[in-house]
């Protein structure tokens, strides 16, 4: 069962909703241990999107020599099955898998970014072969960076003009 000591869900209840006394719907496993029907406060605190990656030479020379990101961990299962890769820049944080049902090429994730033009300054100077990003100002009060991976996933700096 999985509910008890063991486990984060308490024994008080089945695993279906039931309707409260005040006709509202509770699920009895978000309740407080007590089980007095009080709902649990959900907090959340950081989105970690994981991207795909076919070649693991081509996405250190991307992520970690031109972008500046730094690994956090390396998983494999066996030595000779795909790499799940953690990477941060910042508080920025993104995994990379080569993992086929991860994720699919093409995503697009937007990084609010503190000094963007300085970073662009930074990227160009180092005259890598396949990007020169440049800045765009969007209508929405911000200023961009485009960057796509050698994998066709884009990377979207961000600096809103409040920040400048």
């Amino acid at each position: 069962m999985l509910s008890g000591p063991d486990h984060s869900l308490p024994r008080c209840g089945t695993l279906h909703t039931r309707a409260g006394v005040d006709g509202i719907s509770y699920a009895p496993w978000l309740t407080r241990p007590d089980c007095r029907g009080t709902a649990m406060a959900a907090r959340f605190s950081t989105v970690i999107p994981v991207l795909r990656m076919f070649d693991i030479r081509k996405a250190r020379e991307f992520y970690l020599d031109f972008l500046g990101f730094k690994v956090e961990f390396e998983h494999r299962f066996e030595p000779d099955l795909p790499l799940y890769l953690g990477l941060s820049l910042g508080t920025v944080r993104l995994h990379l898998s080569e993992h086929h049902g991860d994720s699919a090429p093409g995503a697009k994730v937007m990084i609010e970014t503190v000094g963007l033009a300085e970073y662009q300054a930074g990227l160009l100077a180092k005259h890598y072969g396949y990007a020169r990003p440049g800045l765009e100002r969007q209508p929405w009060g911000a200023t961009t960076m485009t960057v796509t991976d050698p994998f066709h996933n884009w990377l979207v700096f961000t600096e809103s003009d409040a920040m400048t």
